[in-house]
């Protein structure tokens, strides 16, 4: 139990390191980044996977982060 309440670090987080990273794509594809210019429906299609593995790693997250 006294487990389950102890703080991690952020950067030890799988929800945050994933979000960063989605935000590093998404900022090199709205920079054409190696020439590639996504699409509208795979922009559409991208976010709804992004929301989705969210959710689940929300869904399984067990400890706060700490500072």
């Amino acid at each position: 139990e006294e487990a389950y309440m102890q703080a991690k670090k952020w950067y030890l987080s799988k929800t945050v390191i994933f979000n960063i990273l989605a935000l590093v794509v998404a900022i090199a594809s709205a920079f054409g980044f190696a020439g590639f210019q996504a699409s509208a429906e795979t922009e559409q299609i991208a976010m709804v996977i992004i929301t989705v593995i969210n959710l689940i790693l929300r869904s399984v997250t067990k400890q706060p982060l700490s500072r």
